[in-house]
């Protein structure tokens, strides 16, 4: 993969506007808001990682580590490609330490995941466990009111989808 930012494309369903807002105060991008918040050379978990998009941004452009874990066994094959270590792995069923319980990070991120689960709450507290001493947990939530969403609501559908909103 090229180190050039404009070349940046991460395939399943990149969303490379990631590139080009970084630094432009007025994007409202979730991963853009989650990357210009991690310096270089951070160590970083990626829950429900999807396609990589941010991982491998901060993997190539801030030199970051960065495992991954999603429940798609497609997406772990994309991000095994850029990624430290990226693994199929089940919130629902399993406790985030047990699958890393030697490991320690700057930043374990949440990005448009806690809303799939059926307990948030519990991965939330365990990734906690899984902090240095200075470590923070970096969420971003979907917005509902999203006016694409409004308005299929509007006529009476809601798709449920397993990526985006």
């Amino acid at each position: 993969m090229s180190n050039d930012p404009a070349s940046f494309n991460s395939g399943v369903y990149a969303r490379d506007s990631i590139i080009s807002s970084i630094g432009k105060s007025a994007t409202e991008d979730s991963l853009v808001k989650i990357a210009s918040l991690i310096p270089e050379g951070s160590v970083v978990l990626d829950v429900g990682c999807s396609d990589g998009t941010l991982g491998t941004y901060l993997t190539e452009f801030k030199d970051c580590q960065v495992d991954g874990i999603d429940i798609d066994p497609d997406a772990i094959e994309v991000v095994a490609k850029t990624y430290r270590s990226a693994m199929i792995f089940d919130l629902n069923a399993q406790p985030l330490s047990d699958a890393f319980q030697n490991a320690s990070y700057d930043f374990v991120i949440f990005a448009d995941v806690l809303e799939h689960l059926l307990d948030p709450k519990a991965p939330l507290s365990d990734a906690a466990k899984l902090l240095r001493p200075k470590g923070k947990i970096l969420i971003s939530i979907p917005n509902v009111g999203y006016v694409g969403l409004l308005l299929e609501l509007l006529h009476g559908n809601f798709t449920y989808r397993d990526k985006g909103i």
